[in-house]
C-alpha cells in the first residue's frame, strides 16, 4: 500500500492541538512522583524512543491498511486500545520537542531535518482520529470539538443500552464499584504505574436525561510488558462495562473523563458487562470475581517491579510505550510474533542511546517548556 500524502495544514493543526492539549493537561497536574520509579526519566526515555520509532509504526500499519480503514476498525467495542491514539500523539509531540530543545530551539532557529517525516506522522495520526471519532475532530475540547469522545455507531449504542436495560436494575452496586476500582488499579500497576489499557468513551445520549458511558479494560493478558508472566495475567483478555446513567454531566480531555457528580456509578440505572475475546455477557458477581483475582496479580507484579535495578526502572519504559501502540498493528492484521519482531524489538533498540539524556540533569526541561508560555510550543511545519 502506498504512503498517504502529507497534508501540511492538517499536520500543523494536529501538532498545535496536541501541544496545547498536553500543556493544559500538565498544568492541571501536580508533580508526578512514585516510590518505584524516576517518573520524569522514564517518560523522557519513552518519548525519545517514540519519536524515533513511530514513523516505523506508521509505515508498518500503512502497508496493510489506510488511516481511514484503521479509524473505522477503532469504532468497535472492546478494541485493544487503551491510550493508543492520544498516546501516540502525546509521546510523538513530546519526543520531537525534546529533540529540538536538545538542538537549541527555541533560542536558536534550528532544524533536525525531520519536517517531511514528522508531518507525515501527524497527518497519518489525524486521519485515523478523524475517522474514528463521530464528530470528525481530533481531541475533545479543542479545535471546535465538544469535550466528549464518541466513536460507536447509533446501532451499537442502541444495542448496548437495550442489553443493559434488559438486565434490570443494578442489584449489587457495591460489587460494581469495587470491581471497577480494582480493575483500574490492576491496569495502573501492571502497566508500570500508568493507565494504559483503560479506555473510556461517551457520553452517548439515550434521551430523557440518560446517557451511556462505556468503560473498557483491555490488555489484561499483556504480552509485551517486561517481566509479565501468566501469574500476572487475568483469566480474561478484556472487559467492557456500559453504564446507563441519569443526570450525570460527563466531559473528556486528552486522556481523562470527568463527571458531575463525581461518584457517577451511584447514578447508574443499568449496566451491560462483556468479557473475554468474544465479549460474552457476564454478571456483576462474575465481574467481582475476576476483579478480586486482579488484586493478587497486581501485588505480585508490584513486588517484581520493586526488585528491578535502577536502570531497568527507567529502560522498561521502552517496552511499556511500545506495548501501548501494538493495538494498531493488531488492527492492521499483524500477528503477535510479527508485532514483536517488526516493532517491539526495534522500538526497544531505538531507545538505548537516550538513557544518559533521559536521566541527566536537564530531563525536566521538556516539562518546563511545555507548561510555560512559549508559542509555538513545537516548531511549525513550513509549506
Amino acid at each position: 500500500m502506498s504512503r498517504p500524502a502529507v497534508d501540511i495544514e492538517l499536520a500543523n493543526r494536529a501538532r498545535t492541538e496536541l501541544a496545547h492539549a498536553i500543556r493544559d493537561f500538565l498544568r492541571e497536574r501536580t508533580a508526578v512522583d512514585s516510590p518505584l520509579f524516576d517518573v520524569s526519566a522514564k517518560m523522557v526515555y519513552g518519548n525519545y524512543a517514540s519519536a524515533r520509532s513511530l514513523p516505523l509504526l506508521m509505515d508498518l500499519v500503512n502497508a496493510k491498511a489506510t488511516p481511514e480503514q484503521v479509524g473505522e476498525r477503532l469504532k468497535t467495542v472492546g478494541v485493544q486500545l487503551g491510550l493508543v491514539m492520544n498516546g501516540i500523539g502525546w509521546v510523538y509531540t513530546l519526543g520531537r520537542i525534546q529533540q529540538y530543545l536538545d538542538a537549541g530551539w527555541p533560542e536558536k532557529n534550528v532544524t533536525i531535518a525531520d519536517d517531511e517525516r514528522a508531518a507525515e506522522v501527524f497527518t497519518w495520526w489525524a486521519r485515523i482520529v478523524q475517522s474514528s471519532r463521530n464528530d470528525g475532530h481530533l481531541i475533545p475540547g479543542y479545535g471546535g470539538a465538544s469535550p466528549i469522545l464518541t466513536t460507536l455507531t447509533e446501532d451499537t449504542v442502541r444495542d448496548l443500552a437495550a442489553a443493559a436495560s434488559a438486565r434490570g436494575p443494578i442489584t449489587d452496586p457495591a460489587t460494581l464499584r469495587r470491581a471497577v476500582a480494582e480493575l483500574d488499579m490492576y491496569e495502573f500497576v501492571t502497566h508500570a504505574e500508568a493507565r494504559d489499557g483503560i479506555h473510556h468513551h461517551g457520553p452517548y445520549p439515550l434521551g430523557d436525561g440518560r446517557v451511556m458511558l462505556v468503560k473498557e479494560f483491555t490488555d489484561l493478558q499483556g504480552r509485551y510488558m517486561p517481566s509479565v508472566t501468566d501469574e500476572h495475567r487475568l483469566d480474561v483478555s478484556r472487559i467492557v462495562i456500559a453504564l446507563v446513567l441519569r443526570d450525570v454531566d460527563i466531559r473528556f480531555d486528552i486522556f481523562a473523563v470527568y463527571a458531575e457528580p463525581e461518584n457517577y456509578l451511584d447514578q447508574a440505572e443499568a449496566v451491560q458487562i462483556l468479557a473475554g475475546d468474544e465479549l460474552e455477557p457476564i454478571t456483576i458477581e462474575q465481574l467481582g470475581t475476576i476483579a478480586a483475582s486482579s488484586v493478587h496479580a497486581q501485588r505480585k507484579y508490584f513486588l517484581t517491579m520493586a526488585g528491578w535495578d535502577d536502570q531497568t526502572k527507567v529502560t522498561h519504559a521502552a517496552s511499556q510505550y511500545a506495548n501501548d501502540f501494538h493495538a494498531l498493528m493488531l488492527l492492521a492484521g499483524y500477528t503477535h510474533d510479527e508485532i514483536r519482531d517488526l516493532f517491539i524489538t526495534p522500538f526497544e533498540k531505538n531507545a538505548e542511546e537516550f538513557f544518559d539524556r533521559a536521566t541527566g540533569p536537564d530531563r525536566m526541561r521538556i516539562f518546563e517548556h511545555v507548561i510555560g508560555d512559549h508559542e509555538p510550543i513545537s516548531p511549525d511545519f513550513q509549506e
